[in-house]
């Protein structure tokens, strides 16, 4: 037999399971597309890249975080579909998309963690982040890079510097040139202090942080490029406010 015959014949079979598993994929897809809760999220895309959709499963939306299904208008919703193994469904949760002053901006609806900037490796990037208080049900929001952290609750905004701090150790945080800022302990600025420093922040081109860490009781330094930081702020604001 021919060899090119004999490989087509041999990958024949392959061929047409990913042929199948594709149809079911597509027949799925459409059928979630379809469910009321779904269809109202307007996803501009499905990622099945970790389930086989292989069979008719019941589909759990994952609640979001926030008041609504998009915090902006001009944004786009990108839809996951997971398999939920302990009710034998699809569990979709989704990822809303949209761009603040030039710069691209991805949060997750599942707990409000996102990312400004173009991709986690880039020097200009900031992270999201916001939790609930499982006694109080208050929640807070923070927007973080390198050993910075901007957090804001009800009481305001508020600076921290560092993790693991030595006991009884401040900390430093110096905008371009200018003076160091000191902390009071565990890296924490006040209210009023953090207040100052966010405005300062917004013209600053790069921050300086120091803290000491336990349980070596060495410095760390680190110094961070503060191009989108204004737009991070925005981002900060925006999900704190529109939090659920």
């Amino acid at each position: 037999m021919n060899k090119f015959l004999w490989v087509t014949v041999l990958l024949l079979p392959v061929y047409s399971m990913a042929a199948n598993v594709d149809k079911v994929t597509k027949q799925e897809i459409k059928r979630i597309k379809e469910i009321p809760e779904i269809k109202q999220l307007d996803c501009a895309s499905f990622d099945t890249s970790s389930v086989t959709l292989d069979k008719n499963k019941s589909v759990l939306l994952v609640e979001s975080v926030f008041k609504t299904n998009k915090i902006r208008n001009d944004s786009k919703i990108l839809c996951d579909i997971d398999s939920d193994y302990g009710t034998n469904s699809y569990k979709i949760s989704f990822k809303e998309t949209f761009v603040i002053d030039g710069v691209p901006v991805g949060l997750q609806h599942t707990d409000g963690s996102g990312i400004v900037g173009k991709e986690y490796s880039d020097s200009k990037t900031w992270l999201t982040a916001c939790k609930t208080d499982a006694m109080t049900d208050e929640y807070t929001c923070a927007i973080m890079k390198d050993d910075l952290v901007i957090i804001k609750s009800k009481d305001g905004y508020k600076v921290v510097v560092g993790t693991k701090h030595f006991p009884g150790k401040t900390a430093l945080i110096r905008l371009d040139k200018n003076k160091p800022t000191e902390s009071s302990e565990k890296g924490q600025y006040s209210h009023q202090q953090s207040a100052q420093l966010i405005n300062d922040m917004a013209n600053a081109k790069t921050v300086t942080t120091r803290f000491i860490q336990w349980p070596y009781e060495k410095y760390v330094d680190s110094t961070m490029d503060m191009t989108n930081f204004n737009v991070a702020k925005k981002v900060l604001d925006l999900i704190y406010e529109k939090h659920n």
